[in-house]
């Protein structure tokens, strides 16, 4: 029988015979499609329980070198050790949270946490630092209770560095100008939410925060911006990095404004420190 010849078969006939004389023959009558496709279900049946065999078995063993193994439970590990490291950093971002505040919490409370005992410390040097300590806190609390406006808000200078233009509004310069080296942290002055935090073509990368008491701080010529959009900051929290971006920048320096009910107001006249 040739090939071709057989698309002319419709049907198979299976018989059986048994080796007793007595016994009948058994005869199995099937269509080639209902013959294909019980082949092709025991087909499928047939890998999935091989399949099931390999890999959900001691036998799989046998198929797969140890190396297989090894990167499979690595590739566990790794994962594991992933989300380990996602929690812990979240962890201490919270954790700073916390200090930010405790920090402000404790200039503000008892003046005697700044004073440890150290053995080492000569007497002059210990007065220095209690009265360097209790002059700052007096400082604070007089900005805070003592003030003209009772709803002053307390700012911290932002940068370090020397401050080389000041504060001009009738020359059209409302705020403060701080010299440093590109890359210098730049801090919040004050714990708000950020308004805008993008680039500008005149002030290049720029920041601007909503304080409490309808404070606004403004920072601008920045390198790059490490705070977004509608978050929330705290007093002394890293928000940029200091830079020359901005076509009316003239060299590495801070640009600081600081307005109130729409007015300008002289940063330096603000800053506890």
């Amino acid at each position: 029988m040739k090939l071709k010849d057989l698309k002319f078969i419709k049907n198979i006939v299976i018989i059986t015979v048994s080796d007793k004389p007595s016994a009948e023959s058994t005869k199995i009558s099937l269509s080639v499609k209902k013959l294909f496709i019980i082949l092709s279900v025991y087909s499928i049946i047939l890998c999935v329980t091989g399949f099931l065999v390999i890999n959900f078995t001691p036998l799989s063993k046998l198929f797969y070198s140890e190396d297989y193994y090894y990167q499979k439970e690595e590739k566990e590990k790794f994962l594991e050790l992933n989300k380990k490291i996602l929690f812990l950093s979240k962890e201490i971002e919270s954790l700073k949270t916390t200090n930010e505040k405790l920090r402000y919490a404790i200039i503000l409370g008892d003046s005697s946490v700044f004073i440890k005992k150290n053995d080492s410390l000569k007497n002059g040097n210990l007065k220095k630092r209690i009265e360097g300590n209790l002059s700052y806190i007096i400082k604070v609390l007089w900005k805070l209770f003592f003030s003209d406006n009772q709803k002053q808000q307390i700012f911290t200078r932002p940068m370090s560095g020397f401050i080389s233009r000041e504060f001009n509004p009738d020359e059209g310069h409302y705020g403060i100008d701080i010299a440093a080296k590109t890359g210098t942290p730049i801090y919040a002055a004050a714990s708000g939410y950020v308004l805008f935090a993008d680039y500008t073509t005149e002030d290049g990368y720029m920041i601007i925060i909503i304080h409490p008491n309808d404070y606004i701080s403004i920072y601008k010529h920045c390198s790059s911006l490490l705070k977004q959009k509608k978050e929330t900051i705290l007093q002394n929290e890293l928000i940029a990095l200091c830079g020359n971006t901005g076509k009316k920048s003239y060299g590495p320096h801070l640009h600081l404004e600081i307005w109130k009910n729409g007015q300008p107001l002289n940063p330096k006249t603000l800053f506890i420190n």
